[in-house]
């Protein structure tokens, strides 16, 4: 598993993520995961209000 440019054994995971730096707004971010040659991508959005 990549996150943030780092490679992870299979499992659970938290990722957390800071706002600052970001202007309010929808952003959008997403996942990839690959597992048994199977690929799944997901993108969602994300709303940010300070």
């Amino acid at each position: 598993m990549l996150i943030d440019h780092t490679l992870y054994e299979t499992g659970i995971h938290v990722v957390d993520f800071t706002t600052r730096g970001f202007a309010d707004g929808v952003y959008f971010y997403r996942l990839e995961v690959e597992s048994g040659g199977k690929c799944f991508v997901d993108t969602k959005r994300i709303v940010i209000g300070k």
